[in-house]
């Protein structure tokens, strides 16, 4: 079983979650809405933990709003 907390799959994803949110200027709240999760959950994800309520819906949930392959999300860094 791979231990994603401490993958850098996870440490990208995390990364650009909060690159995204600050690109685009949305508050926490303004992405838990968009992305239908909690502002608690924004804050797990930009502090590198994985929100155990956490499913696969939010990077199809990223793909539609944002453009981007869910695969990017995980797979690059953005700048």
């Amino acid at each position: 079983m791979t231990d994603y907390k401490n993958s850098d799959a996870w440490r990208i994803f995390s990364h650009n979650m909060k690159w995204l949110r600050n690109h685009y200027k949305y508050s926490k709240e303004k992405m838990a809405e968009t992305l239908g999760i909690t502002v608690e959950m924004i804050d797990e994800i930009e502090d590198g933990s994985i929100p155990d309520s956490l499913t696969v819906q939010i990077f199809f949930k990223i793909h539609k709003h944002f453009s981007i392959k869910p695969k990017d999300i995980v797979g690059i860094y953005f700048m």
